[in-house]
């Protein structure tokens, strides 16, 4: 490997490593295959959601992108009268944050009733997904 290829190298992981947390866009989420809202567990503090940011997996629609160096670093929420609003947090995969899956949020303190899931872009704009009934 040569000089010129191995500060190109160092100047591309540096600038794929330069913002390593994202609030991911709906588009994102659509590119890697969707979020599937599947609804409250058995546990009822727990709201049910699938996804995975690799797009190696089908959920909502076929991906167009894939990825294996970003892993999930949260699923946050954002509770109004009657709406859960939600959306994804990513980074680089390391031995703290290893999984690329989804697999839901805690609602705990979520009033019983019905609830619009809506995902929150990073602009401020929302996407509706589901309508759920949230028992208590």
């Amino acid at each position: 490997m040569n000089f010129f290829s191995i500060l190109l190298l160092g100047m591309l992981t540096l600038s794929g490593c330069s913002n390593v947390s994202e609030h991911r866009n709906w588009e994102f989420i659509q590119q890697v295959g969707g979020l599937s809202i599947i609804g409250q567990d058995k546990n009822p503090n727990w709201l049910i959601i699938r996804g995975d940011v690799s797009g190696l997996k089908e959920f909502t629609q076929k991906p167009t992108w894939v990825s294996s160096v970003l892993a999930v670093k949260n699923v946050e929420k954002i509770v109004d009268e009657n709406t859960i609003k939600i959306y994804v947090v990513t980074t680089v995969v390391s031995k703290k944050y290893p999984n690329s899956e989804i697999f839901g949020i805690n609602i705990t303190g979520v009033k019983e009733g019905t609830y619009k899931i809506q995902y929150l872009n990073p602009d401020n704009t929302v996407i509706d997904l589901k309508q759920i009934y949230i028992q208590r």
